[in-house]
């Protein structure tokens, strides 16, 4: 399967995305052509003729990197391709931290127009340090994740909490709600 000669595609988030694709044409047997597993805003179209159009709409929980796989059937044999789709905020957010406020896993993104990511700090309300992941980078953005959990694995309480974000170019905090 090819999708228009791209192994990584890229939507910003709000925006639709049409690409194009199709089948080596090497089975005499039209394949039926397939998206496994789509996550939400992403859907696929089997045109019948061994072509179809992936669609993709920027949405914020799927800020990063997800795998795509496209499968196409002819009954005896599968063939398979995955495509990573990055879908990343327009530069007007480029760190931004959802959802907030959160209730176990909070997601966040790093436009690399900041530059290069150097760590991930959140604090609690007292000012201690509660977790920190430090030596980022990933491509076009760096998405980091944290499991409301502290240093010591222990889940940490319902609460007003900080991040601090610092790259080669500038430091950020946002201020976060933990709920229960």
């Amino acid at each position: 399967i090819k999708v228009d000669q791209h192994d990584t595609i890229y939507v910003h988030i709000k925006d639709t995305l049409d690409i194009e694709t199709t089948t080596s044409g090497r089975s005499r047997i039209v394949p039926t052509l397939s998206l496994v597993d789509a996550p939400d805003g992403v859907s696929f179209a089997d045109h019948r003729n061994g072509t179809g159009t992936l669609t993709a709409i920027g949405e914020l929980p799927n800020v990063g990197a997800k795998t795509l796989s496209l499968a196409a059937d002819v009954g005896y044999f599968v063939d398979t391709t995955q495509i990573i789709l990055w879908t990343y905020p327009k530069n007007s957010a480029p760190i931004i931290a959802y959802p907030n406020p959160f209730q176990d896993t909070l997601t966040v993104f790093i436009d690399s127009s900041n530059g290069d990511a150097r760590s991930v700090t959140i604090f609690n309300a007292a000012g201690e340090k509660v977790w920190q992941q430090v030596n980022l980078s990933a491509g076009p953005a760096d998405i980091i994740r944290w499991d409301g959990r502290n240093y010591a694995g222990r889940k940490t309480a319902a609460g007003v909490y900080i991040l601090m974000v610092e790259t080669d170019r500038r430091t950020e905090t946002i201020k976060l709600l933990k709920t229960q």
